[in-house]
């Protein structure tokens, strides 16, 4: 949607600096100057087909102002929504810092690191659920990880407008089955909305908040192992797995994780709901147990925080992408 960026370059408000993800689920995502305030935003134009219809844009408003009154630490705050010259916009914070799907991408993290950043998650969920809202679509690629190692969750009350939100809120047994969704794009199973879906959700109930904790667990279990815990190579197959099967400790693909691990990662897992820690509270006090295991004995370690556990060594984080690692 290449107009909007011309028609807003000279806006009041805001300045278009660079594209970050064109062509997204809700609109195109730039990297924008606040004029007023100097700071960068990540700056979101609405699609036409959502700002042009009534009811669409009456719910979209509804949920962004829902969003914008969000603010936590590790949150991606929305700051701004306005009109433009016809142009619904979206002023959110600009997060520097890369996607946490482009950092396991690379390989697994270490165990204190994957437990750090699930300790700032399970805040960030904890805020939402206690604002009565259900995140929904928690995955590697809705968590930027900022330049001093803390994570922010995105799109917090958005999730129904993001291409990931879309497509779990649409699958259910029948329409996993009966999908004409081409398999291909999600070739990694990291990348596909379904592969952090929870047992509920697969069923076509109503998520809850120990829904998210699921989607946790997973992301937790590929932090550390590099592998999707249940990847059955299609959405269909993932979500029969994600019903039925058992996966794998996390300790049988990583041996060096301490004791207690995979206890915290089964019980995230459970394909009950009550089964589950009881809340995300819970949950970050039983992952604050695991961060005294996994912390160093001694003297801190020489080596970078986010090296790998493989016995190679790891590569660096690399340069920052910013916010818009998720469309």
């Amino acid at each position: 949607m290449s107009a909007p960026a011309g028609h807003m370059e000279q806006t009041e408000k805001y300045t278009i600096l660079d594209p970050i993800s064109i062509q997204g689920m809700l609109g195109d995502l730039f990297r924008a100057r606040d004029n007023r305030t100097g700071r960068t935003v990540a700056l979101r134009v609405v699609r036409d087909e959502i700002a042009g219809d009534p009811g669409r844009r009456e719910a979209l408003l509804a949920d962004a102002r829902l969003a914008q009154s969000a603010s936590h630490p590790h949150v991606a705050a929305l700051f701004d929504v306005g009109e433009q010259d016809g142009f619904l916009y979206l002023a959110h914070e600009f997060v520097p810092g890369r996607p946490l799907a482009a950092m396991l991408a690379q390989g697994p993290l270490e165990a204190d690191a994957a437990v750090e950043l699930a300790i700032q998650i399970a805040e960030a969920l904890a805020f939402v659920h206690r604002r009565g809202l259900v995140y929904r679509t928690l995955s590697g690629a809705s968590v930027i990880v900022n330049p001093r190692d803390q994570a922010k969750l995105l799109d917090v009350g958005l999730a129904a407008w993001t291409a990931a939100g879309h497509a779990r809120l649409g699958l259910t047994p029948e329409t996993a089955e009966g999908q004409e969704r081409r398999d291909e794009q999600y070739e990694d199973a990291a990348n596909r909305p379904a592969s952090y879906q929870s047992p509920e959700e697969v069923l076509g109930e109503q998520a809850a908040p120990r829904s998210d904790l699921f989607s946790l667990g997973v992301l937790l279990h590929q932090m550390v192992t590099g592998q999707m815990p249940f990847d059955g190579g299609s959405d269909s197959a993932t979500a029969f797995k994600i019903v039925h099967a058992t996966p794998s400790a996390p300790s049988s693909l990583n041996p060096s994780l301490p004791l207690g691990f995979d206890a915290v990662v089964a019980g995230l897992l459970r394909k009950t709901v009550e089964m589950r820690p009881h809340d995300a509270g819970t949950l970050i006090d039983q992952l604050r147990r695991l961060r005294r295991a996994t912390g160093p004995a001694e003297e801190p370690r020489e080596a970078p925080r986010w090296m790998f556990w493989r016995k190679s060594g790891g590569r660096g984080r690399g340069r920052p992408d910013g916010f818009g690692g998720r469309r």
